[in-house]
């Protein structure tokens, strides 16, 4: 009994996550990213930062959108 009704609840909660998706019609969408990508194609190209660090050069934008954090102190000191 006890194993019927945590699956019932596990297949409740996953309902629920789909049904709170994003409800975002296909339109708008593809709109929303033409628009974004050319708006970041003309940043692209004129606000690069290269890093010399010690295995080779790499090449950064200085406004990124998304940046990955594997510290939380160093998240800290981003904001």
């Amino acid at each position: 009994m006890k194993k019927f009704f945590m699956l019932f609840i596990v297949a409740v909660l996953a309902m629920v996550m789909v049904a709170c998706g994003s409800s975002i019609p296909k339109e708008e969408e593809t709109t929303g990213s033409q628009k974004e990508s050319e708006d970041t194609s003309a940043v692209a190209e004129t606000e690069e930062l290269t890093i010399t660090h010690e295995l080779d050069k790499t090449i950064v934008k200085k406004n990124p959108e998304k940046v990955i954090v594997f510290d939380f102190g160093t998240l800290d000191s981003l904001e």
